[in-house]
C-alpha cells in the first residue's frame, strides 16, 4: 500500500521510509525493559496503547491503497486465520516429535512445512509465481539482506560476547546500535536504487555481506575491526533492504501485493535460518566460521544472480510502464 500513491521514480525511498518502521523494534528493545523493570509489564504495555491508537487515526485520515485488486476478500481472509492456526498447531506438533523427527532436524524443517502449507492456500493463477525465475532470486536476495538484519540482530549480542568476551550489558546495545543503523539506512537503499539502479544497488550491498561474511569465516578480526566489519554488514543489509523493494512494483506491477508478502515472508524465513545455523555450527565444531563461509557463498550467489539478470529486470519494467508510468531515470541507464 506504501508505494501505490507515488510514482515509480520514488517508489524507492518510498518503500524505504515504510520499511525504516524497523527502527520500532529497536526502541522496543532499548525502552520496554527499563520500563517494565519500574512500572511493571502490566504498565509498560499499557503505555504503547496510545502510539498505536495514534498510528491507527493516521492510517484512518490519510491511509490511500490506490494498487490494483484481485482475487477474494473472503478467501483471503479464511486463508489468514487458517494460517495462523496451522502455525500454531505445527510448533506443537514439532516440539513434540509427532512428525518423527526432533531436535535440530524438526527445527529446520518448521519453516518449510510452514511455507508449504499457506502456498496451498494461494489461488492456482498466484501459485504461477514460484515457476517464475526471477521470483526465487528475489525470495534469495531478500533472504539474504533483511533475514541477515533479523536474524544478526537476534544473535549478534550472543556473537559478540562469545568472540570478544564483551560485557553483556555492552553487547546489548552495540546490538541495538546495529539494528538502529540497518534500519535507518534503509530509506538510503532505496534512493539510491532509484538514481542508480535496483540491480547496480544490489550487487555492492550483496557484494559487501560476502566480504564480511568471508572475514568472519577465515579470521577473528581484533574487537575494534570486528565491530567496525559488523556495522559495515548493517550498512549493507540496510541498502539492499531498500534496493530490494524498489524493484518489486517495477518488476510486478499488478502483483506488487502478493510479492511484496512472499519476498517479505523469505526475509523472515532467512532471519530464522540465520542464527539457527550459527549456534547448530558452533556447536558442532566450537567455532562460528562454517556458518559465515556458508553465508558469505550464499550471498555471492545472489550477487551473481543479479550481475546475469539484472538488465532483464530493467527492460522488462520499461515494457511493463511503457505509455503509463516511467522507469527511474538511473534504473533505465542500468547496464553494466
Amino acid at each position: 500500500m506504501a508505494g501505490s500513491g507515488y510514482p515509480p521514480k520514488v517508489q524507492g525511498l518510498v518503500l524505504g521510509l515504510a520499511a525504516a518502521g524497523n527502527i520500532g523494534a529497536v526502541l522496543d528493545g532499548v525502552l520496554f525493559p527499563p520500563l517494565a523493570r519500574h512500572y511493571g509489564w502490566q504498565s509498560a504495555m499499557t503505555a504503547v496503547l496510545p502510539l498505536l491508537a495514534l498510528a491507527a487515526l493516521a492510517l484512518w485520515v490519510w491511509g490511500r491503497d490506490r494498487a490494483p485488486k484481485a482475487g477474494s476478500v473472503p478467501r483471503a481472509l479464511i486463508g489468514f486465520w487458517g494460517s495462523l492456526v496451522f502455525l500454531a498447531g505445527l510448533v506443537m506438533v514439532v516440539h513434540q516429535g509427532w512428525l518423527g523427527v526432533s531436535g535440530h532436524p524438526a527445527v529446520l524443517l518448521l519453516p518449510v512445512f510452514g511455507m508449504a502449507f499457506m502456498v496451498t492456500l494461494l489461488p492456482s493463477v498466484q501459485r504461477a509465481v514460484f515457476r517464475e525465475g526471477d521470483a526465487w532470486v528475489f525470495f534469495l536476495i531478500y533472504a539474504i539482506t533483511f533475514g541477515g538484519f533479523v536474524g544478526m540482530s537476534a544473535y549478534v549480542s550472543v556473537f559478540l560476547i562469545a568472540l570478544y568476551h564483551i560485557p553483556k550489558v555492552s553487547a546489548g546495545l552495540l546490538m541495538a546500535g546495529l539494528a538502529f543503523t540497518g534500519a535507518t539506512v534503509r530509506p538510503l537503499g532505496g534512493l539510491l536504487a532509484d538514481h542508480a539502479g535496483g540491480p547496480r544497488v544490489l550487487r555492492y550491498a550483496l557484494s559487501g555481506i560476502a566480504l564480511v561474511d568471508l572475514a568472519f569465516a577465515f579470521f577473528v578480526p581484533a574487537p575494534a575491526v570486528g565491530i567496525a566489519a559488523l556495522f559495515a554488514l548493517y550498512l549493507c543489509f540496510g541498502v539492499g533492504n531498500g534496493a530490494t523493494f524498489q524493484m518489486v512494483p517495477l518488476c510486478w506491477p499488478e502483483r506488487r501485493g502478493l510479492m511484496t508478502g512472499l519476498i517479505g515472508a523469505a526475509g523472515g524465513i532467512g532471519g530464522f535460518y540465520l542464527p539457527v545455523v550459527l549456534g547448530i555450527v558452533k556447536q558442532a565444531t566450537a567455532s562460528y566460521r562454517g556458518g559465515f563461509a556458508v553465508f558469505a557463498g550464499l550471498a555471492m550467489v545472489a550477487t551473481l544472480l543479479v550481475q546475469a539478470r539484472g538488465r532483464r529486470w530493467v527492460l522488462s519494467a520499461q515494457e511493463i510502464n511503457t505509455g503509463t508510468q516511467s522507469v527511474p531515470k538511473g534504473a533505465a541507464i542500468e547496464s553494466d
